[in-house]
């Protein structure tokens, strides 16, 4: 099992990182808000979190995994206040911050290098910086959902119908 989860970590290095370029360059540049994205980023991160953990639960961490993952949480939640959004005519803009992004994929590509090189102690270690980050992404997303949910709802009531 242990050569299987070393295999995983090698191939998933490389399509993650280049997953990761394409998320950035799409997130990096003022764009129409929807549901989709933070969904999207609410849904992948704990699922690839839960992934690592089933390959890796040798090297699981005690109960402060889930800690780290509610002070993920918070810090993400407050991290979202950094992103700008609009209310326009057409919806609600907005320039996402990419740093969440970055710090993700950073702790989870260092939890597969981990993984290929170092005892099983240090991998713990590696997966506690995953639930964090995957708290910050959650965090982060949730605002940014709340959030555009509010706008949204605020610039459906002041759009003119057509009866006015």
């Amino acid at each position: 099992m242990e050569i299987f989860g070393k295999l995983l970590s090698l191939i998933s290095i490389p399509l993650m990182l280049l997953g990761l370029v394409g998320i950035i360059r799409q997130v990096n540049k003022e764009q129409r808000l929807g549901l989709g994205s933070p969904i999207l980023g609410m849904v992948m991160a704990p699922a690839i979190l839960v992934f690592n953990l089933l390959i890796l639960r040798q090297a699981g961490p005690s109960c402060a995994g889930p800690v780290f993952l509610l002070v993920g949480l918070l810090f993400g939640f407050a991290w979202g206040m950094t992103m700008r959004l609009v209310a326009r005519d057409d919806g609600v803009f907005g320039k996402q911050s990419i740093l969440h992004l970055v710090f993700w994929g950073v702790s989870v590509t260092f939890t597969q290098m981990l993984v290929l090189l170092a005892p099983a102690a240090w991998v713990s270690g590696g997966l506690a910086l995953m639930y964090f980050s995957t708290g910050t992404t959650l965090g982060t997303n949730l605002n940014l959902l709340l959030r555009w949910a509010n706008l949204s709802h605020r610039a459906q009531w002041k759009r003119p119908t057509a009866a006015s």
